[in-house]
């Protein structure tokens, strides 16, 4: 069921995770494809603001949508982060830089992490921290006032 809260958590979410993917484009390795990190950082996070923060927003008050927020960023993150890693191993794969599917999906899992580090960056890192706080905070405002 569609929410004031969930639209205002969705819309901030898609501009945060498009402002990460354009703070992290400068730290990827040029072989990195980064025409789809801007999509994925744009439609995974809408998908789980929509579905965490207007969740748990309604049942209390800012310290549950601030925990609301933040818990939806790590879930967007993990995600996104997930997702690119699995095309990043889906590619290697097809140019046969493994021997078996088990190097593979072992692989993968170095790239999340290899990947992951790169939010580790001081600019990702306070735009998701704004973005989970703003989330949060006028996801409640906006089930307060319309919800």
């Amino acid at each position: 069921m569609p929410t004031a809260a969930k639209l205002m958590a969705a819309i901030i979410f898609a501009i945060t995770g498009y402002l990460t993917a354009d703070a992290v484009r400068g730290y990827l390795p040029e072989s990195a494809p980064a025409k789809q990190l801007t999509l994925w950082s744009i439609v995974i996070p809408v998908i789980c603001g929509w579905r965490v923060i207007g969740k748990y927003v309604p049942r209390g008050g800012y310290r549950q949508s601030l925990n609301a927020g933040f818990y939806a960023m790590a879930v967007a993150v993990f995600f996104t982060v997930g997702a690119f890693a699995f095309a990043e191993m889906i590619e290697r794969s097809m140019n046969k830089q493994y021997s078996g599917p088990v190097e593979a999906v072992l692989n993968m899992f170095g790239i999340l992490l290899e990947l992951g580090q790169l939010l580790l960056h001081p600019g990702p890192l306070a735009i998701m921290a704004v973005g989970a706080v703003s989330s949060g905070v006028l996801g409640l405002w906006a089930h307060r006032k319309w919800g």
